[in-house]
C-alpha cells in the first residue's frame, strides 16, 4: 500500500486544486491560474504514470506481453495488432530496452484519461477522477495493457464529442477513436459508441421511450438465443475471431461456478444499479443523452447475460470494459438529473460503494500487490 496510497492522495489532492484553479481561471481570466491548473494536472499525470509505468510483473498479463516481446526482438511473431507490433520493432531498432514498451503504453493511457477528464467544460473533474480510480479503470490499465491505451483513448473521443460537439470536433473523435482500436482491436467499438451517441442524440425527437425500452428489454431476454447464434459464426468475423476463445464455456477455470456466477454480477453491479434508477426514475424521459444512457445500460445486460451462461469472469470483466469509460459521464449525469436529494445519496451511495467492492475485489485477484519497481526488482513493497 504505501505505492498505492501516495499515488492515489496526489491524484486526488491535484485533480481538487486543479478544478479549483480551473474555475478561478475561468471567473477571472488570470492567467496565473490557468498555469497552476496546469500544474495540478501534471501533478496528476506523473502520480498515475509513475506507478503505471515502472512497474515489474505486475498484473496478470505482464508475464505474457514480455514473453510476445521476447519473441518480437528475436525475429519471431508479435502482437494480433499490427500497429503495435511495428512500435515494438521500432524500439528494438533503436536500441531502447524492452521496458521502453510499457513506458509508451502508460504515457499514452494516462495521457488520455488526463485528457479526458480535464477538456470537461463544466469543469468539474473529482467526481470523474474518483471514477477512473475507484472503479479500477486505472488499476485495470495495469493488466490491460494495448487495451489500456484503447479504452483512454475512446474516453478521449468521447469526451471531445460530449462536451465539444461540432464538425470538426467529430472528425477528430472519429480519428482517435480509430487510432484507438489500432492499439487493440476490441478497441473499434469507439467507432459504435460514438456513432450510436451521435445518432440517439441527433433523432431523440424521433426516439419513443416507451418503445426503446420494450425493444432492449427484448434485446436482452433474447440474448441467450443471440450468444449460441453468435459463437457459431464469431470465428468467420474479421477481428472478432480473434476473440473467440473468451465465448467457450467452461473455459475460465479460475473459480468455483458459483464463485464465477456472483463475481458476474459483482463486475456488472454499476450497470445493474443504473439500471434500476433509470427504470425507476427515467422511463418515461425525453432527453436524448438519458436515452444513450439506456441504450448502453441494456447492452450491458446482454453481456452479463453471455458471461453467466459462459459462466466466465474473464469475459464478463473483458466485456464490462468495453464500455465502462462511459461511467465517468453516466454517473456524474444521473446524479445531476434525479430531482430529490435522498435519491442522489441513495445512487452515489450505491455506486460507490458497488465501485469500492471492485476495486479491492480488483487489487487482490489481479496479482497487483505488493508492488514492485522496475529499478528494484528485489524489493517487495507492500
Amino acid at each position: 500500500m504505501l505505492v498505492y496510497i501516495p499515488c492515489y492522495l496526489l491524484t486526488f489532492v491535484g485533480t481538487f486544486f486543479a478544478e479549483r484553479f480551473k474555475n478561478f481561471y475561468v471567473n477571472t481570466k488570470k492567467v496565473s491560474y490557468f498555469i497552476y491548473f496546469l500544474l495540478f494536472v501534471l501533478l496528476v499525470f506523473l502520480s498515475l504514470f509513475f506507478v503505471s509505468a515502472f512497474r515489474y510483473n505486475l498484473g496478470d498479463d505482464y508475464s505474457i506481453v514480455i514473453k510476445i516481446l521476447e519473441n518480437i526482438q528475436n525475429g519471431g511473431e508479435g502482437f494480433k495488432e499490427i500497429f503495435t507490433t511495428s512500435l515494438a520493432k521500432l524500439y528494438f531498432e533503436l536500441g531502447l530496452p524492452i521496458e521502453t514498451h510499457f513506458y509508451v503504453i502508460s504515457f499514452l493511457t494516462i495521457f488520455g484519461y488526463c485528457v479526458g477528464v480535464f477538456i470537461n467544460k463544466d469543469n468539474k473533474f473529482i467526481l470523474p477522477m474518483m471514477i477512473i480510480m475507484f472503479y479500477a479503470i486505472f488499476l485495470n490499465s495495469l493488466n490491460q495493457d494495448r487495451s489500456g491505451v484503447g479504452i483512454s483513448l475512446g474516453l478521449i473521443s468521447f469526451s471531445l464529442i460530449y462536451n465539444y460537439r461540432n464538425k470538426w470536433v467529430i472528425i477528430l473523435s472519429y480519428l482517435i477513436a480509430l487510432l484507438s482500436g489500432f492499439f487493440h482491436y476490441s478497441e473499434f467499438i469507439n467507432l459504435f459508441i460514438i456513432t450510436a451517441y451521435l445518432l440517439i442524440t441527433k433523432f431523440n425527437k424521433k426516439v419513443n421511450t416507451k418503445i426503446l425500452l420494450t425493444s432492449l428489454v427484448t434485446l436482452v431476454a433474447f440474448s441467450p438465443l443471440l450468444y449460441y447464434g453468435f459463437i457459431n459464426v464469431i470465428e468467420y468475423i474479421p477481428i472478432l475471431k480473434n476473440y473467440a476463445y473468451y465465448f467457450v464455456p467452461g473455459r475460465d477455470i479460475t473459480a468455483t461456478p458459483v464463485l464465477k456466477f456472483f463475481a458476474t454480477f459483482l463486475i456488472y453491479l454499476v450497470p445493474i444499479i443504473n439500471l434500476i434508477f433509470v427504470l425507476l426514475y427515467f422511463n418515461k424521459t425525453d432527453d436524448g443523452f438519458m436515452r444513450f444512457i439506456i441504450f448502453i445500460v441494456f447492452i450491458n445486460m446482454c453481456f452479463m447475460v453471455m458471461g453467466v451462461l459462459t459462466n466466465s469472469v474473464e469475459l464478463a470483466d473483458r466485456t464490462k470494459s468495453i464500455f465502462y469509460m462511459l461511467e465517468i459521464f453516466f454517473v456524474p449525469y444521473i446524479i445531476r438529473n434525479l430531482k430529490t436529494k435522498k435519491e442522489k445519496i441513495t445512487y452515489f451511495t450505491l455506486v460507490g460503494l458497488s465501485m469500492i467492492g471492485i476495486l479491492l475485489s480488483t487489487f487482490f485477484t489481479s496479482g497487483l500487490y505488493p508492488y514492485r519497481f522496475n529499478f528494484s526488482k528485489d524489493l517487495w513493497i507492500y
